[in-house]
């Protein structure tokens, strides 16, 4: 039996990766929530969105943020379990069941190897998560028999900041979602952008969309994308109509409209909040953009492959694992000034051709490299590995 552990008050990422490719891995498998009792409601949908796949759940309760009696729970739960392996995500999760694993370990209980996927080892900022990045890397991380990286430089930092390198792996994420041929696209993006509500908004098929696909937090850089749509909007006036298309919820939800409404971009800009299902409807856009200063590696990029769409990023972290080469992807230099990559996204606006070969040559990439098939078969082996380690 297997373990995935995490603490979850918001279905973003790292559980849209993992928890829809766990009933396909062949192998019983339970998912155990830690639940703060703060953020109670949003726990509860983590726990439903996994029990919509059919997976079994048990959750843990947690009153603080280092609760003792929850860590004790915790390891109650893993020796009833008796699993083989236990596979924890990111900070919080990993040191939970790094503690509870020692409480049974000193008492010989336990029988479990442990992993821990690090789910973005740059893309944290602020005092106090750093403070937790040094901590979970330093204190937390060494005690794995595994350290999985999302991309190649996440594995390369991780190595340099002393951890062993045959513990750390680079398991690259993937995803399978619907792959859209390139003679169906036309007709596929005009059903998504009607589902969407565009049609009753005015908005044709001739309009050329940039989408964001996101939280609306501070690392995601979306401030940074309204200033360069701004610059567009102030100094192009022969583009194609264009709209830029933004589909997520967050703590800078209100600030960035505020920000949009400064810039002039009211008409411009799309608040189309949080859509479930959205990943199997990246082909509704034209060119998805993300603008980050780092990244792990971006499922929103790999459904934009899926869909056959050209992504426009920044030149950092996964997105180089995902497009290596100009003809995958347009890659702008993250210190580049906003006017520079303003000008680089019109060169992109106004090339349906290039656009279109850029999606089918990146579509082609994802489903060979970047399938969740790809994904999970890695994954097996990674845990078969691990288990052959404790037969020597």
């Amino acid at each position: 039996m297997l373990v995935h552990v995490f603490n979850s008050t918001v279905v973003s990422g790292p559980e849209t990766l993992v928890i829809p490719s766990l009933p396909s891995l062949g192998t019983p498998v339970i998912v155990v929530f830690l639940c703060e009792r703060r953020r109670e409601a949003d726990c509860l949908r983590a726990v439903e969105y996994a029990k919509s796949f059919g997976i079994k759940t048990q959750e843990v309760w947690v009153q603080s943020r280092y609760d003792k009696n929850a860590i004790r729970e915790l390891s109650q739960v893993f020796e009833n379990l008796n699993p083989s392996l236990i596979h924890s995500h990111d900070v919080k999760a990993s040191t939970y069941t790094m503690k509870a694993s020692q409480i049974s370990e000193k008492s010989g209980r336990r029988t479990w190897k442990l992993i821990s996927t690090h789910h973005g080892v740059r893309g944290r900022s602020g005092i106090k998560i750093k403070a937790y990045e040094w901590f979970y890397t330093h204190s937390v991380l060494p005690k794995f028999d595994r350290v999985l990286a999302v991309c190649t430089s996440d594995q390369k930092l991780l190595v340099n900041r002393g951890l062993k390198s045959n513990r750390v792996i680079a398991h690259l994420n993937g995803a399978d979602r619907t792959p859209v041929a390139p003679k169906q696209l036309q007709g596929i993006r005009s059903k998504i952008r009607n589902s969407w509500g565009l049609t009753d908004l005015g908005i044709n098929d001739d309009t050329l969309l940039i989408g964001f696909v996101g939280r609306l937090s501070p690392e995601k850089r979306m401030n940074r994308i309204l200033k360069i749509c701004s610059l567009i909007e102030q100094k192009y006036q022969d583009l194609p109509q264009w709209k830029l298309v933004v589909f997520g919820s967050g703590a800078l939800d209100s600030e960035l409209k505020q920000i949009a409404h400064s810039f002039k971009l009211t008409d411009r800009v799309l608040w189309m909040g949080y859509r479930a299902g959205l990943g199997n409807e990246l082909a509704g856009f034209d060119i998805v953009i993300s603008m980050s200063d780092a990244e792990g590696l971006p499922v929103n990029l790999v459904e934009a492959g899926w869909g056959g769409v050209p992504v426009f990023a920044t030149q950092v972290d996964g997105n180089l694992d995902l497009m290596p080469t100009p003809d995958l992807g347009v890659l702008v230099n993250v210190h580049e000034s906003d006017e520079k990559i303003a000008n680089q996204l019109v060169d992109l606006l106004k090339n349906q051709t290039r656009r279109e070969s850029i999606g089918r040559a990146f579509q082609k990439r994802v489903m060979l490299e970047f399938s969740g098939q790809r994904w999970r078969e890695n994954l097996l082996q990674i845990y078969k590995n691990v288990a052959l380690e404790g037969q020597k």
